[in-house]
């Protein structure tokens, strides 16, 4: 879907990871597909905002998925100076004992 202002767009396809764990244990072969959207909007005065989202479900362990999200906004200021404001969350279900499931990024840029 598009319009002058606002894109959304969705995807899927099928996938193989080769996940590698320094552990050798945890290493796995995993098929499944991924399921993808992205979305940006274009406000007044040059704000845009962008949001996108993807999840990886493995199909040969059901356990085994991933999933990743993120949302940022950038507007103008004054002349050259901006602002952008970014938001990254990635998530693995079943990682490996020691290792956390969940990893989140903001990153906030003045130029």
């Amino acid at each position: 879907m598009k319009n002058d202002r606002r894109t959304l767009d969705l995807k899927g396809s099928f996938t193989y990871v080769d996940q590698h764990f320094q552990e050798s244990s945890f290493n796995q072969n995993l098929f499944g597909s991924t399921v993808a959207e992205r979305y940006d909007d274009k406000f007044f005065r040059g704000i845009v905002f962008t949001e996108q989202l993807a999840i990886t479900p493995a199909w040969n362990n059901t356990s085994a998925y991933s999933a990743w999200g993120s949302a940022g906004i950038a507007m103008p200021v004054y002349k050259r100076l901006s602002f952008s404001l970014s938001a990254i969350d990635t998530f693995l279900n079943n990682p490996p004992p020691g290792f956390k499931k969940n990893s989140f990024q903001l990153t906030i840029l003045w130029g």
